[in-house]
């Protein structure tokens, strides 16, 4: 990555949504070399882009409801920041989150942290998106003659978010006159 920091000189806005995901997707929430290699990520971005970019002025962050523990119990609705069950789980995002806090004292750049539950709009290349396979999933069962049931449960279903509506959302935390160091649902 250093043969590439020369080219970073004019960053202003970092929007991190990097991650690594072990084989036994669940499993892997709590391991802790996936919790390590997801760290080491970030922080060996942030050890590049940071001297690289004078002009940085902030990072956001995008994690997920692993940091309300829906990987080791259902989500309590509504899910809100800083209730103290959040840190009691092994989780990446801490060890990302203590690491912004503790890299950005002191200095003119802020972070934020953007927690959506789950993300809906067009992906390419990547499998998080939802509606596709639920599609399918609803036209299957009217092939069937059999009635559109959410197969997660409707206990599990409790927010979604559009992505343009987050990437707005993104661009309003790293904007000068609201940037801080805060984290967001």
């Amino acid at each position: 990555m250093r043969p590439i920091a020369s080219e970073l000189h004019g960053v202003t806005h970092l929007v991190y949504a990097a991650l690594y995901e072990a084989p036994n997707l669940v499993d892997g929430w709590r391991d802790e070399g996936q919790i390590r290699t997801n760290d080491l990520m970030l922080r060996n971005l942030m050890g590049v882009l940071e001297p690289a970019a004078p002009t940085l002025r902030h990072v956001a962050l995008l994690q997920g409801t692993k940091a309300y523990g829906v990987h080791v119990r259902p989500l309590a609705v509504p899910a809100r920041e800083g209730r103290s069950e959040m840190y009691q789980q092994p989780n990446f995002y801490w060890a990302q989150e203590g690491f912004l806090r503790e890299l950005q004292q002191g200095k003119d750049w802020h972070w934020s942290i953007l927690r959506p539950v789950l993300i809906v709009g067009e992906t390419i290349g990547g499998a998080m998106d939802l509606i596709p396979p639920l599609g399918v999933y609803a036209a299957v069962l009217r092939e069937q003659g059999r009635a559109l049931d959410y197969p997660g449960g409707a206990a599990r279903v409790s927010q979604a978010v559009d992505v343009d509506l987050l990437a707005r959302a993104i661009g309003w935390a790293g904007q000068a006159a609201t940037a801080r160091n805060e984290a967001f649902t």
